[in-house]
């Protein structure tokens, strides 16, 4: 049966990516593969015209390429006012999950213009793949849902999404929502348990799950400026962010789970961990132990081997 679903879907999804060749979107484009889209619409639980832009952008993925709106419109060869008329259905898509957005910065080159689902680059969620490439059927609410019984390998997926960002590979609002996601449905782990009643915004708990990652490769200290510009991909946003964390109005530093140091230049200044996270990260089973390093009584943590 999954041989079989899947056959039906990628041949479908095949017959649809031709026929809109060079088709400039017109209304005869979509009489002519009324079924296959019928039979799409039924599969993803979609629009038929939700269907159709899954069936393009998956193709296009496929090819190796993102989907933007100049090798949309190329595709189509299309007038782009037409294209323009389908930017709803890429939103939908998006807050279905059934889309990643990637920001596109070549966008400004479209001068005072900035519309919604024509500025970004698409992929298919890879849960959207997974599902076409194995013959599953489609839930009727998709979900990314990403969930993990190892610690660690939490850590580092929130270290990943966050580089993503950081390489201009996704915006700061997917950065915060992917994140949520992991937080939401991750409950099991007992730090995120801790984390998610800490009462902090989402932007502090991403800080703080991203600087245990580091603390656990070995990175003790980290430079605010860095963090922060790999963080926001607005300026304005950063530097209000920063200065807030500098300031210590976070929560992060006021409930004292982070410390900065005492740096003359804002750009030099670090932050890390403090005793008190490191006793909740050995306490939610990351096995670091503690040694006594001084005369002022002071514990130095390290990662169980």
């Amino acid at each position: 049966m999954s041989k079989t679903l899947k056959l039906k879907i990628l041949n479908t999804i095949g017959k649809v990516y031709n026929a809109s060749e060079k088709s400039k979107l017109e209304k005869s484009l979509f009489k002519s593969i009324d079924n296959e889209l019928s039979i799409l619409a039924d599969y993803f639980h979609t629009s038929k015209s939700e269907a159709f832009f899954i069936s393009i952008i998956f193709s296009i993925n496929f090819n190796g390429r993102t989907a933007e709106f100049e090798n949309l419109n190329s595709h189509f060869d299309s007038n782009p006012m037409k294209l323009l008329e389908f930017s709803d259905d890429l939103i939908q898509l998006h807050e279905k999950n059934f889309l990643v957005k990637i920001k596109n910065f070549e966008s400004r080159c479209r001068g005072k213009f900035n519309l919604k689902g024509v500025d970004q680059s698409f992929c298919i969620n890879d849960v959207v793949s997974e599902k076409i490439f194995n013959g599953e059927e489609f839930p009727t609410e998709l979900l990314n849902i990403l969930t993990f019984d190892d610690i660690f390998i939490l850590l580092e997926k929130v270290y990943t999404i966050g580089k993503e960002r950081d390489e201009e590979k996704i915006t700061t609002r997917e950065l915060f929502k992917q994140i949520q996601q992991i937080l939401d449905t991750n409950e099991n782990i007992p730090l995120v348990k801790q984390v998610k009643s800490f009462g902090m915004r989402i932007d502090e708990k991403y800080l703080f799950l991203y600087t245990a990652w580091k603390y656990l490769e070995g990175y003790k200290e980290i430079y605010v400026s860095t963090v922060f510009k790999g963080i926001y991909d607005q300026n304005r946003e950063r530097f209000i962010e920063m200065q807030r964390f500098l300031e210590g109005k976070t929560t992060l530093i006021k409930d004292n789970w982070l410390e900065l140091d005492d740096a003359v230049f804002f750009d030099d200044t670090k932050f890390s961990l403090s005793d008190k996270s490191l006793e909740l990260l050995t306490d939610c089973d990351l096995k670091l132990f503690k040694k006594r390093l001084d005369k002022k009584k002071r514990w130095k943590y390290y990662l169980c081997k």
